[in-house]
């Protein structure tokens, strides 16, 4: 089939709302997932609480950020040991796609459920995991995104407010060396970007689907030089399924391994043979890869 007609069915399928850049999360009623408890906190502030209920476990909260002046919502993990004991944990920061939200994790990726396995046969350490509103943008300060926008000064959220936010209500371990950062497809590209940009906050990213073309086309030598000293844990993967191809998500990727390799800086990349059309940019993808994320964060920060 020739490539042209690849490309044009690619956008047919993607502007359709079939696949998308997040898949079934363009379609997803985000009004439906915003969390039922929102006054929780008062049990994070008084420990040491021991909660009723294995949901007591994922917080809803809100906060205002002064960098986007609005109010956000935002979903917190915490550990099973968390309400019963004094201990501060390291965080694992997760970034939303387009059309997806705070819940996308949750609701899409079993997050919990990967979480809980993972611990429970040793595979993961105890950590906190915060998953901000992240909007259609690629947290990136103005307007980012892809076929959706957001206009706003998204990089800042994070590494300023939302951070701080993680710091100030639940007990932490508020340094670079036991924060990581993550994503998927916009959120993988935001995720790089902080990671990459701020390793004064992050010392780990590990990002899926990701197309860096706007984040490479920035990266000067001086800040490639700045990354390498940093020492930043750097894990990215990527689908190989032939729309993410025509897509240009494999030549990102390559491009990205092909330029930290060139400057000799330290990281892992894997292209992963999905020949499923039911596994290409979709969650059936991210469910499976964040598995592999959590282990990789969780040995950085821990």
């Amino acid at each position: 089939m020739p490539r042209y007609t690849l490309f044009a069915l690619a956008i047919l399928v993607f502007s359709s709302g079939c696949i998308s850049l997040e898949s079934s999360e363009c379609v997803w009623d985000t009004t439906q997932a915003r969390g039922l408890i929102n006054n929780i906190t008062k049990y994070v502030e008084t420990p040491p609480y021991t909660p009723v209920n294995f949901t007591t476990r994922v917080l809803h909260e809100k906060f205002y950020s002064s960098s986007l002046h609005d109010e956000k919502n935002y979903a917190v993990v915490l550990p099973p040991d968390y309400f019963s004991s004094i201990s501060h944990y390291p965080v694992v920061y997760l970034l939303n796609g387009m059309c997806g939200n705070e819940t996308s994790w949750l609701d899409k990726g079993d997050l919990l459920k990967n979480y809980d396995e993972l611990l429970a046969t040793g595979s993961i350490h105890e950590m906190i995991i915060a998953m901000p509103d992240g909007d259609n943008s690629a947290y990136e300060n103005g307007c980012s995104g892809a076929l959706y926008k957001s206009c706003g000064n998204y990089e800042d959220y994070i590494v300023k407010d939302f951070v701080a936010e993680i710091d100030a209500k639940f007990r932490t371990l508020p340094d670079r060396s036991h924060r990581a950062i993550g994503g998927l497809s916009n959120g993988a590209e935001g995720a790089m970007r902080l990671a990459l940009l701020h390793s004064d906050v992050f010392s780990s990213v590990a990002s899926h689907s990701g197309n860096y073309n706007g984040l490479l086309s920035g990266l000067s030598n001086a800040t490639l030089d700045k990354i390498r000293s940093a020492g930043i844990h750097i894990y990215f993967d990527t689908g190989t399924h032939i729309i993410d191809s025509v897509l240009g998500f494999v030549e990102s990727n390559n491009k990205l391994d092909s330029i930290l390799t060139g400057k000799n800086i330290q990281h892992e990349f894997h292209a992963i043979n999905n020949l499923s059309i039911a596994e290409m940019h979709d969650w059936s993808f991210w469910k499976t890869q964040i598995r592999v994320a959590l282990q990789k964060q969780s040995a950085a920060i821990s």
